[in-house]
């Protein structure tokens, strides 16, 4: 046995050793790799510009939206003032005897249309001025 623990060194070792490997052809999947890279990169900037567009031509729209309801509204302030003004008149001829209730009734309903559509017409005003505020943000 002591024979055997001076002959061990036989039997125990070590080895060093390197390896280097260099690829001769890599089938392209470098320059694959970069272009992959360079689309992605084009896409995220093409999107980019897309979603720019695209707010700026929702601002565009919200504002001739709102010069529409302006413009919508300043009408309808015009005829609420000239039914007001045929509302007196034919007030006056209704207590002369020159005129029918039913007429006055329509010139009524008229007045209230009338004013129920301004008011339709500022709230959508206000809701494309809100939506306009948010795109802003």
């Amino acid at each position: 046995m002591t024979a055997d623990l001076f002959t061990a060194y036989k039997y125990f070792g070590f080895s060093a050793g390197l390896n280097f490997t260099f690829p001769i052809y890599d089938g392209g999947q470098r320059s694959l790799e970069n272009e992959k890279f360079n689309l992605s990169l084009r896409s995220n900037e093409l999107k980019s510009r897309a979603f720019f567009l695209e707010t700026n031509l929702q601002r565009l729209i919200l504002e001739d939206q709102i010069r529409a309801q302006d413009t919508l509204i300043g009408e309808y302030r015009k005829q609420l003032e000239t039914i007001g003004e045929l509302l007196d008149f034919q007030k006056q001829q209704l207590r002369q005897g020159n005129l029918k209730l039913t007429d006055l009734l329509v010139t009524l309903n008229t007045l209230n249309t009338t004013s129920l559509s301004m008011h339709q017409a500022e709230i959508a005003r206000l809701q494309g001025v809100i939506e306009l505020n948010y795109l802003n943000q």
